[in-house]
């Protein structure tokens, strides 16, 4: 491509475009791409205690997995995967440092609440916030129970927050999660399904009486 690969270009690159793209100009569009990826992440870097990227730790992954070979020696199989896997980045919310952090503050809203300003009851350390995902993407792929199917995500994710917000009061703001920070989910969300289910039950006996309909 003659014209320097910016992020905004690169994205909107369709990839019906790189499909068609020869060996040298897909080779250079690799090269731009990145560059532009080493930016950000060095960017990352300056902020690698305050702020945690899922977009950022993906990319990495892929990295870690593949590895990062010469664009000179590589097929052009390789090439539009890589392309793709950075546009996927690029793409994200969590791309940037201030995307990140609306991202952050929007998990804690959602999480904890918001006071009447409507900033986020709690914060999560980053420490707590990559513990409390990888706590929720494991118990979500471990549990099978009803109460977690008929559950939506936001309502596990509170219950696991005010879980960690417990924990975190009571040992000077280090938590870990273990089998037991599991076993108290459960309850919690079997507690709040019975609750729901009672909730209705009597929602439709009252229905019942006011029609004037009443069970034999």
């Amino acid at each position: 491509m003659a014209k320097k690969l910016t992020k905004k270009n690169f994205v909107s690159l369709d990839p019906s475009e790189i499909g068609k793209l020869k060996a040298p100009q897909l080779r250079e569009v690799l090269r731009g791409a990145r560059q532009l990826y080493n930016a950000q992440a060095s960017t990352f870097k300056k902020y690698a205690d305050k702020v945690w990227s899922p977009a950022l730790d993906k990319m990495n992954d892929y990295y870690d997995e593949k590895g990062k070979r010469n664009v000179s020696r590589m097929n052009m199989s390789d090439m539009r995967n890589e392309v793709f896997r950075l546009q996927e980045f690029f793409d994200s919310d969590t791309s940037t440092v201030p995307g990140a952090r609306r991202v952050m503050a929007d998990q804690d809203r959602r999480i904890f609440g918001t006071d009447s300003k409507g900033r986020p009851v709690e914060r999560m350390t980053l420490q707590q916030r990559t513990d409390f995902w990888a706590a929720y993407n494991e118990f979500i792929s471990l549990e099978s129970e009803s109460y977690v199917r008929d559950m939506t995500s936001n309502a596990i994710q509170q219950y696991l927050g005010q879980i960690v917000l417990d924990a975190v009061k009571n040992t000077d703001d280090h938590f870990e999660f273990d089998m037991g920070t599991f076993h108290e989910l459960r309850i919690r969300l079997a507690e709040r399904q019975q609750q729901e289910e009672w909730e209705r039950a009597r929602y439709d006996f009252s229905s019942d009486i006011l029609s004037g309909k009443r069970s034999d």
